[in-house]
């Protein structure tokens, strides 16, 4: 994976920005690499940076809801999905309207055998649009009671001013320091049979 960050030795990891469209990923993306929010387009195909952040370097892929697949790779560590909490019928099936919800493309993405391991990190963007939903209510409506088997989280966020978003970070950073030792060790047992 190389180096991506002018900077001395540190963990790597492979981190994928998802959601549905207009959720805001591209915004999320933009506070992360300290960039004008106000200038953002939507993502056409992927927009990659690496940000450094809580002794990790983030090697980061925001791409475009239809053309996530080739970048679930299995050296993936972490997914940040972006859901636009200010649309609660995009959120789950209970209120769709004719078109793949949140909760669906969330799915189709944890199944995939090649991010088992990765952590799940959900930013409720728009807390600052009237009637947005909260992370109770989020984590309702994407059914992420029932995930069992991956470390997860809901981050109320608002990515315009960024509020929210570097404490999801630090969370992030920190699950996926963990996550590298536990791989780390898991790998060294195998080697070791």
């Amino acid at each position: 994976m190389g180096g991506c960050c002018p900077c001395g030795p540190k963990r790597e990891a492979r981190v994928l920005i998802l959601g549905t469209g207009g959720a805001g990923q591209s915004s999320v993306m933009s506070v992360l690499r300290n960039a004008d929010v106000k200038a953002v387009k939507p993502t056409r195909g992927y927009d990659y940076a690496c940000i450094e952040y809580g002794g990790v370097k983030l090697q980061t892929y925001d791409v475009s809801p239809s053309q996530w697949s080739p970048f679930a790779l299995p050296s993936t560590r972490g997914i940040i999905f972006v859901v636009d909490a200010s649309r609660p019928e995009e959120l789950d099936s209970k209120h769709a309207i004719d078109k793949e919800t949140a909760k669906d493309m969330l799915a189709r993405v944890l199944m995939r055998a090649s991010l088992r391991e990765s952590v799940l990190l959900v930013m409720a963007n728009k807390q600052d649009m009237k009637g947005a939903l909260k992370v109770d209510e989020v984590i309702k409506r994407l059914g992420l009671t029932q995930l069992t088997d991956r470390v997860w989280k809901v981050q109320a966020c608002c990515a315009l001013t960024g509020d929210g978003v570097w404490e999801g970070l630090d969370w992030f950073s920190k699950e996926i320091r963990k996550t590298r030792k536990s791989l780390s060790t898991k790998q060294n047992l195998r080697d070791a049979y």
